[in-house]
């Protein structure tokens, strides 16, 4: 039973995982605008946890004026 489980595994084959080499081909006019709205996620995203962590912040600030 496991010399069959280990032939088995052995011919078995799974290649390694590659990124795909840049195309030469010219960007699609649907390919553009998708990277456009990526970046303009990632910039609104990353004003989005700016927001949060100063509000954060501030809340902090206040608690601690409280306390004291």
């Amino acid at each position: 039973m496991k010399k069959s489980v280990d032939r088995l595994l052995s011919l078995i084959h799974i290649d390694p995982i590659c990124a795909d080499p840049p195309s030469s081909k010219r960007k699609t006019s649907i390919e553009r605008p998708l990277e456009e709205s990526v970046e303009e996620y990632v910039k609104a995203h990353a004003a989005l946890e700016k927001r949060k962590r100063e509000k954060r912040l501030e809340r902090m600030r206040r608690f601690i004026e409280e306390v004291e």
